[in-house]
């Protein structure tokens, strides 16, 4: 996903700022953290956790690490939203996954 450019992008990485997840209109997790603190370790998680659930994440991979706000379970149809203080939000609808045929 390509959103609008974030300003002073590396500055705003060592401060902190507050990231929340919302599923169906529910707040699910909440997190105030910067972003050079928690980012890799949460990778490192999604990581693992991706591995242990014979999940692949090829080089190229897209992540956003939602895991700092923890794990949140999501069924098809179900709607998120993640909000990051002073940088915009991101909304996702679950879906199923389309063959590739």
């Amino acid at each position: 996903m390509v959103g609008p450019q974030i300003v002073e992008w590396c500055e705003r990485a060592s401060r902190a700022i507050d990231i929340s997840v919302a599923v169906n209109g529910i707040e699910v997790g909440a997190i105030r953290t910067s972003i050079e603190d928690d980012a890799f370790a949460a990778f490192e998680f999604l990581s693992a956790l991706s591995s242990a659930r014979g999940i692949e994440l090829p080089a190229g991979t897209l992540v956003t690490c939602g895991a700092l706000s923890g794990i949140h379970d999501v069924e098809i149809g179900d709607e998120a939203t993640v909000m990051f203080e002073g940088i915009g939000t991101l909304d996702v609808k679950v879906a199923k996954r389309q063959s590739a045929e």
